[in-house]
Parts: C-alpha cells; structure tokens; sequence
C-alpha cells in the first residue's frame, strides 16, 4: 500500500473514530411515550465499530490482524463503560457491546482478504485509485449521504405502508445497497473485478442471503437483534465465500 493511500485511511480512521467516540458518549435523550421513530441502536453500534476496525486495519499501524481485534474490542468495552461512569443517563448495556463486538469481528472476516498473493494486479489498481484524494472526496459523501438517504426512503415507505417503525431493517437494506454501489464505482473505476468472477460468486451469495435471513428470524428474541446478527452472518459469509472464489480461480488458472 502506498503512503499516500495509508495517509488517507489514517485520516478517515481519526475522523470516524472522533465521530463515534462523541456520539456514543452524548448525553441520552428523552425517550418518548409513542414513537414514531425507533433508533436501531444496535445496528449503529455494529456499523460504527465495524467500520472503526477496516479503518484502523488499512492505516498500516499494526500489522497483526489478531492485535487489532485484540485492541478494538478492548476499546468497545471501554467505550462502553465511560458511558456508564459518565453522568450521561446512559446504563452500561450489553446488547450494545455485544453489537460493536459483532461489527468488529464481521470486519475483521474481510481483513486480509484484499491483500492475499493472488491479488497483486487488483491491490495495484485499488491502490493508485484510493492514492487519489478526489476517489475519497467522491466515495465517502457517497459511503454516508448514500446509505442515510437510502434508509430514510425505505423507512418512510414502510412507514407509511404499514404504519411500523422497520429502522433497523432499513438501516440494514440502506447499507447493503450502499455497499453495492460503492463496490460497483471502485469496480469501474479500478477496473478491477472480472465477470466471470462476479458469476461464479452471485449464486452463492443469493443463497448466503436467504441464510443469514433464516439466522436473523431464529435470534429475533435476542436484544441484540435480528437484522444485527444477519448482517454480521452476511459479512462473515461473503468474506469466505469471496476468498475460496479467489483461491479456486487461482488454482484453475494455473492447471
């Protein structure tokens, strides 16, 4: 990785964690009696740690994938006890410590994967597109602006639709379109995925899908919730899928 691409992860891991560092220690508010809008907590709790992991991984600090998760989950601890040592009216929650420990790990599934031997041509070209500063300068407007929107556009229809407060499945949906479109605008301008590739694992992840669907309705009681513990098996998932797709396609290559 380029000093210049490592420069710009290292900014964006200060930023996102001064982001989330404040807003998981504001004060909490009042709740109301009826609600229109239910705050999928948890789920920000596992986007906002997840993202602090592949953040702080791609800075280069730390070359050892085992000591980063070792670090980040202590520090979800510890974000998670100030808030209840602080006069912030916020309970030391488990639910919620369990969600940024999800994120954690469900990130740290991807950690690596982009950086394996087989890869090189694919790092090359990531590399010289994220070197830039105007890729960061569209992508991340892109990253936050996109799955905001996205959210707030299915939440309202199925507000409107059903008359229930579906935010975290919003949330979720939100993301993983996100996702998507990031992936699909780093695809293009990298030149970087091959279809063939995209053909063989598209299947696989329909079905990963439908799975992580059936593990989010099982653990629907847990309080971690249901769309947290799908997207975590989601991620997990894809990573594996993502990395045996590569490995076979090595393989196949050099027969």
């Amino acid at each position: 990785m380029s000093k210049s691409t490592q420069l710009h992860w290292k900014i964006a891991f200060c930023l996102w964690f001064a982001v989330v560092t404040t807003a998981t220690h504001v004060p909490a508010m009042q709740k109301s009696e009826n609600p229109i809008f239910i705050s999928p907590d948890k789920m920000f709790h596992f986007v906002s740690f997840g993202v602090l992991a592949m953040t702080f991984w791609s800075t280069g600090w730390i070359k050892q994938k085992r000591t980063v998760v070792c670090l980040l989950l202590f520090w979800a601890l510890i974000d998670e006890i100030t808030q209840a040592l602080l006069p912030l009216d916020r309970p030391f929650s488990t639910a919620d410590l369990t969600a940024s420990m999800l994120g954690i790990v469900s990130a740290a599934s991807w950690m690596g994967n982009l950086s394996l031997p087989k890869l090189l041509v694919m790092q090359k070209k990531v590399d010289m597109l994220l070197s830039r500063t105007f890729t960061w300068i569209v992508l991340c407007p892109v990253a936050i602006v996109g799955t905001v929107s996205i959210s707030i556009v299915i939440w309202k229809f199925l507000w409107k639709t059903y008359l229930v407060s579906y935010a975290p499945l919003s949330l979720c949906l939100g993301l993983l379109i996100t996702a998507a479109v990031l992936l699909a605008i780093v695809s293009k301008w990298a030149r970087c995925l091959e279809n063939e590739l995209i053909k063989k694992i598209l299947p696989k992840i329909l079905v990963l899908a439908i799975f992580a669907l059936a593990a989010g309705f099982v653990t629907s009681a847990i309080e971690v919730g249901s769309y947290t513990i799908g997207l975590s098996v989601f991620t997990i998932g894809s990573a594996r899928i993502w990395r045996a797709a590569i490995i076979d396609n090595s393989t196949c290559e050099t027969m």
